[in-house]
């Protein structure tokens, strides 16, 4: 019916053609599996770095906390060193008061003896009479308690026995 070479041209037209539409189909579907393939690696680039950055993030979280802690550690410990240095100031300051004034007290009464010629007996004498008035003074405060509890307890409660001798029995009135 057609001519060899008008078959052969028109052969050629429709290979071409169907070349052509057969290269669009898989042009559009390896755009598809690329873009598919793209979305997916993208999404499993955006989780593992989301999981790199969490696990970053407790570390970080982490190792802030060991930091306080340690900062808080050294805190007390510095404090309680500070402390106790402190206290070693005060007991060498009060051990450093107490022998300025034993030295003083000393030579108070060295001037005192010196001045008046007290001889170191007579000065135990007086010592023992001080003591003994302070107890004796003592003493007699814990009798004149005693006795002022003896008298509110007799005003209180009288004795049935020395109240019946005392007083007579007086005739009910009619």
């Amino acid at each position: 019916f057609l001519r060899r070479e008008a078959f052969d041209s028109i052969e050629s037209l429709r290979s071409e053609k169907f070349f052509s539409s057969a290269a669009t189909i898989q042009k559009h579907i390896r755009g598809r599996q690329c873009r598919n393939y793209y979305l997916l690696m993208r999404a499993a680039t955006i989780m593992i770095q989301s999981i790199v950055r969490m696990w970053l993030a407790k570390q970080l979280m982490e190792y802030t906390q060991v930091i306080r802690a340690v900062v808080c550690i050294q805190s007390f410990w510095r404090k309680t060193q500070a402390r106790i240095n402190l206290l070693e100031i005060y007991a060498v300051r009060d051990y450093a008061a107490s022998v300025i004034q034993n030295c003083y007290r000393n030579q108070k009464l060295r001037e005192i003896q010196d001045s008046s010629r007290i001889s170191p007996g007579e000065i135990i004498y007086a010592v023992s009479l001080i003591q003994a008035m302070h107890r004796g003074r003592k003493v007699r405060r814990i009798l004149l308690e005693a006795a002022e509890a003896a008298a509110k307890e007799e005003y209180f409660e009288p004795d049935p026995e020395t109240e019946s001798e005392s007083e007579p029995e007086a005739e009910p009135s009619p």
